[in-house]
């Protein structure tokens, strides 16, 4: 019987083993995972016609975002806009409107990325005329008036057409970058 038992006592080892290797598994995975619903990604609040204005120090109006509609998420703070028009009054500077079908604002609000059709706008200066752009996506960090895209675009002004691969482009400092230009010249007729 001595030599019974003893065959069986590294199988009867082998099991603790296993045994504590499942329970120690278990033990680490820790609690399961939650089914409340708090990892979901569901609205909170619907807003229809929303139109935030920022003031600078003056009391007079820096830019506004306006939309058809906002739809605010709590997990990431992030509000999904539908038809967007932001406006941009910065003092020194001309004023800038951004338009597309849709857009979503980060959690602090400071950066938005337009989606679809969008139509950017600088008017003119006393010494630079009207520009437009078009895209299918632009970056906008209003506070540094920077608005850029790494889509291909369009840009017109009074005589030219200018394709190109991105742009960059710094209202404050009133600059506009381009990549892989294409221009053509257009004379208007008087």
């Amino acid at each position: 019987m001595t030599s019974r038992t003893t065959a069986w006592l590294p199988v009867g080892l082998l099991l603790l083993v296993a045994a504590l290797a499942v329970w120690l598994n278990s033990a680490v995975q820790g609690v399961p995972p939650r089914n409340d619903g708090s990892k979901r990604h569901d609205p909170d609040m619907l807003v229809e016609n929303f139109v935030a204005k920022q003031f600078g120090i003056e009391g007079k109006i820096r830019y506004t975002l306006a939309a058809q509609k906002m739809v605010h998420y709590p997990d990431d703070d992030t509000s999904q806009l539908t038809a967007p028009r932001f406006e941009a009054l910065e003092q020194n500077a001309p004023p800038v409107s951004v338009t597309s079908q849709t857009a979503m604002l980060t959690q602090k609000g400071d950066e938005i990325f337009l989606y679809g059709d969008v139509v950017m706008v600088r008017e003119a200066t006393p010494t630079t005329s009207r520009i437009t752009v078009h895209t299918s996506f632009m970056h906008l960090i209003p506070d540094s008036g920077i608005a850029q895209t790494d889509k291909p675009l369009v840009m017109e002004d009074a005589n030219t057409i200018v394709n190109a691969r991105s742009m960059l482009a710094n209202n404050k400092l009133q600059t506009i970058t381009l990549t892989q230009v294409k221009a053509t010249y257009v004379q208007k007729r008087p």
